[in-house]
This record gives C-alpha cells, sequence and structure tokens, in this order.
C-alpha cells in the first residue's frame, strides 16, 4: 500500500525544509504544549494518526526544523501578500495554509 496523501504532504514540505531534525509541538485546547525535539522524517511520519487524533481534539498542530536553520516564518498571510513576495524576490522555500484562506511561509535564508 502506497503513503497517504497526508504523508506525501508531509514528505515533501520536511523536504523543502532540509530534510534533518524537526521539533512537532502539540498546544492543546487547555495550554499544554508537547514538544518532540530530534524528529526525524519517518518519526514523524509514523505519528500521523496521533497527530490526527490531537487535532481532531481541538489541538494545535506545528513542525519546525529544530534550530540552529535558516528559516524564517511568516504567518497569518493572505494569497495575495504571498504573491507579492514572489514578485519581490521572496520566494517561499514552504507555503502552508493554516486554516482557510490564511497562509504561513518558510523562508530560507541559507
Amino acid at each position: 500500500m502506497g503513503a497517504s496523501i497526508t504523508e506525501t504532504v508531509i514528505r515533501q514540505q520536511l523536504s523543502a525544509m532540509g530534510g534533518g531534525h524537526f521539533e512537532v509541538g502539540v498546544l492543546r485546547k487547555n495550554g499544554r504544549m508537547l514538544l518532540r525535539r530530534d524528529q526525524t522524517v519517518e518519526q514523524i511520519c509514523n505519528r500521523i494518526k496521533w497527530l490526527r487524533r490531537e487535532n481532531a481534539r481541538g489541538a494545535h498542530i506545528f513542525v519546525r526544523p529544530e534550530w540552529p536553520h535558516a528559516f524564517s516564518l511568516i504567518d497569518d498571510l493572505g494569497s495575495d501578500t504571498i504573491e507579492e513576495m514572489d514578485k519581490t524576490g521572496f520566494e517561499p522555500a514552504v507555503v502552508v495554509e493554516t486554516s482557510p484562506n490564511n497562509f504561513q511561509v518558510w523562508l530560507n535564508h541559507g
């Protein structure tokens, strides 16, 4: 059986961030933060079911490159802003739609 769409997208996003190791955060509705450091792509993909379950319970999920890294995160952007960034030479390494018509971009300064 092949990879799910979710796994394929996760692998594409993490590959665009240079592979390597990541931090996975789960911010639960009660304000409790679970943070898993030093995670590989394989470890993250093996936790998809758990991450989906946490998200279904109202948790916010994030994955970011482990520090130190050469990325900047810009959050809460509209598609028009992303288009303008491209025109002015700021091509995002990754664009994530975090909610309908709301995006975050990762810029690679490496």
